[in-house]
Order: structure tokens, then sequence, then C-alpha cells
């Protein structure tokens, strides 16, 4: 039986592992930082060969900042990609011990499309694995996140789309 895999991610304001700054709600022209978190829970099987992917729109900017330090996050100015090479994944992580959790930050300077939207800070996120046991591969996708930032209960939901 292959590994139930759980994967997540958020977009937050009000981040202690990565201080975000700019106006909130994000207003045109100005620049406003966000932190994306990636989370993967494993239940059952060793997993190997995890990594997961993510692109920014054009409108947004790598900040260059990750959380943990040593986390095999990067990212290529040419495609917009970000990647996270996770490598192994024991069973039971975010079960029997914390979720495995990745961290970075972007930002984004609205334009007057935007307003009174909530832009795209991150697409296509997306987590490949080969489950050790029975030999098949994983892939989950997320919706893209945005700066619509339900999981961030420092904010309120008037704070999410672009004013003036």
């Amino acid at each position: 039986v292959r590994s139930p895999v759980i994967f997540s991610g958020k977009s937050l304001y009000h981040s202690i592992i990565l201080p975000n700054s700019g106006p909130l709600p994000p207003r045109v022209g100005q620049r406003t930082s966000y932190t994306i978190v990636w989370e993967i829970r494993n239940f059952t099987n060793d997993l190997e060969k995890v990594e997961v992917e993510g692109f920014l729109p054009p409108n947004v900017s790598w900040e260059g900042k990750i959380s943990p330090s040593d986390a095999r996050i990067t990212f290529d100015a040419a495609s917009g990609r970000i990647k996270w090479a996770v490598g192994s994944l024991k069973a039971g992580v975010g079960v029997l011990s914390p979720a495995l959790s990745g961290a970075f930050q972007l930002s984004v300077i609205p334009a007057e499309p935007d307003l009174g939207r909530a832009p795209i800070l991150l697409d296509g996120s997306r987590l490949t694995a080969r489950d050790v046991f029975v030999n098949e591969e994983i892939e989950k996708r997320l919706e893209p996140l945005s700066t619509e930032l339900s999981e961030d209960a420092g904010t309120d939901a008037d704070e999410w789309t672009v004013v003036k």
C-alpha cells in the first residue's frame, strides 16, 4: 500500500521565522513581502527523491531568505522556479514527529490591474517523490498561493486585496 502523503502550503505576512514588511493591505506601487511555507507529512513508508517546486509570476520577486537556513531551497531566475530538494523522508514525519517545513520570502509590487484582487504569489506548487516500499511515484499539487492570507490569524480579509 502506497504511503499517504499530505502536502500543504500557506502564505503569511505575520511570520516569526521570516519577518515581512510593507503595507497591509498591499498598495499599488509599493512592495510588500510575504512568507511562503510548504509542509510535508508522510505516514507509512519511507520516501526518496522528494522534491517540491513552485513558480513565481512575473510581478513577484524572490527575496533570497529561506528557513531553515540549511534547507536546500533554490531559485532559478530564468524560469521563476523555486525548488526544494528534500531528498529522503522517513515514514511518520508529521505524524509521530513534527511535519517537515520549508519556508521562503517573496515580495510583490501590485499594479493598477491588481486593484481589488489578491495577487498570486506562487503558482504550480507540486511535490514529487518515490515510495520506497511499493516503488511507485507520488505527486501532489496545490492551488496557487496568493495574498489571501486565510492561514494567517493576524490578518483580516480586508487586508488581503490590493488598494490604491
